[in-house]
């Protein structure tokens, strides 16, 4: 039997700066997005604290857009936390992707960690991880960054997104659809990942026609993950290391 050694995951201040950075390259649509968010938060009755309190507390963008879209007076708390739930299981699967990673890290730190986990900072500390750098710090350095940038957005859209007017005019509803699309573009490895796409798009729109609500996404997702499930071919690699 081939036995393999295991490199040991570090949590240091350069990895959580590494994380940092690369979440830097995601600004750009983060701001957008937190800026169209509190302009929406604004017109659905949010004040400037509420808006604010919500984004650095929850930081969620699809949940909070769900919540907004629910909200009316009084506030449905149910309805509400049914839908934060249904925008946000797939990070139930994220967050155990991270359980190996973070082996033998103490738990405070793991733990604040995944309070940090946002799908622009998996996406980039999996890479990071990927690549053979098991800093765990990575996944807080980019988290908070991305957090920060987006609860500053915010602050502006709703101080200041009255003068743009409807934000369905701009397209900005769009962007939910486009920054998934582009997790989706970051992750493609070819035509293997062509059934569980699929299949997983067939489900959530079949999902969204036939069931109300934000439940088309955790349809999708878990289609999608059985498919990939089933279909999985283990690498040359991966059966040497299960040897």
């Amino acid at each position: 039997m081939q036995t393999t050694s295991v490199a040991t995951a570090r949590f240091t201040a350069a990895g959580a700066a590494a994380g940092a950075r690369a979440a830097l390259v995601l600004a750009p649509t983060i701001v957008i997005f937190g800026a169209t968010f509190g302009l929406i938060a604004a017109t659905a009755g949010l004040s400037l604290l509420e808006a604010t309190i919500m984004s650095a507390v929850v930081c969620a963008g699809t949940a909070q857009f769900a919540a907004l879209q629910l909200w009316s007076d009084p506030v449905s708390w149910l309805a509400v936390g049914l839908a934060s739930l249904a925008m946000n299981a797939r990070y139930i699967l994220m967050g155990a992707t991270m359980r190996g990673w973070f082996t033998g890290i103490p738990a405070f730190r793991a733990y604040a960690s995944l309070y940090f986990l946002y799908d622009g900072n998996w996406a980039t500390a999996m890479r990071d991880r990927t690549a053979g750098r098991l800093d765990a710090a990575h996944l807080i350095g980019g988290g908070v960054t991305m957090c920060s940038i987006w609860t500053l957005a915010t602050v502006a859209g709703h101080a200041f997104g009255g003068n743009l007017g409807d934000p369905r005019r701009l397209g900005l509803d769009f962007l939910i659809t486009a920054f998934f699309a582009s997790l989706c573009i970051a992750f493609w490895r070819g035509r293997s990942d062509v059934v569980p796409v699929v299949a997983a798009m067939a489900v959530a729109i079949a999902t969204d026609h036939l069931v109300p609500g934000p439940w088309y996404i955790v349809a999708g997702a878990i289609t999608g993950c059985v498919v990939a499930m089933v279909r999985y071919q283990p690498t040359v690699e991966a059966k040497a290391h299960a040897s």
